[in-house]
């Protein structure tokens, strides 16, 4: 077994493996590392704003949906592999944090300029539509496709 699979487990090493495949220009991977998090915490802080103001405490602790979509996709992660579930679930809780403190301008302009970065990144660079068009399984496979580029880990050709 490789260290890739080691870190992500076979199940999300296949989904890597499936992403990676559009994501093989180096400019298209650099506008990646900038989107993917400009996207995620866009998301996170726009939804947390779907809230239910059911306690008397600070705003990033009120239940909402953002709450949701991160215990959702961080269970998702830890069913697949425990390791890689407790990292990216300890960065999207992280960019949740982050987001909430954010104003609704800013995770707007974050979430178009990740628009910007995946369309000319995939357009300009790739010669194709990125995934999440024709797969949307791709918003659960980028954030792991992201965390195995960080740690060095180049995920294998097999989908």
């Amino acid at each position: 077994m490789s260290a890739h699979d080691e870190l992500l487990g076979p199940q999300l090493a296949r989904h890597v493996a499936k992403y990676n495949e559009s994501h093989r220009n180096a400019v298209n991977r650099a506008l990646h590392f900038a989107g993917i998090p400009l996207a995620a915490i866009a998301t996170l802080g726009l939804l947390s704003r779907a809230a239910w103001p059911a306690f008397d405490v600070q705003p990033w602790l009120q239940p909402n949906l953002a709450m949701v979509v991160l215990a959702v996709a961080g269970g998702r992660y830890l069913w697949c592999n425990l390791l890689a579930g407790l990292i990216l679930l300890a960065t999207g809780t992280a960019g949740y944090v982050l987001a909430t403190q954010l104003p609704p301008a800013w995770l707007l302009g974050m979430a178009v300029a990740s628009v910007v970065c995946h369309y000319i990144g995939h357009y300009g660079f790739e010669g194709k539509p990125p995934q999440l068009l024709t797969r949307p399984v791709a918003v659960i496979e980028a954030p792991v496709w992201l965390m195995a580029m960080f740690v060095g880990l180049r995920p294998s050709s097999r989908a």
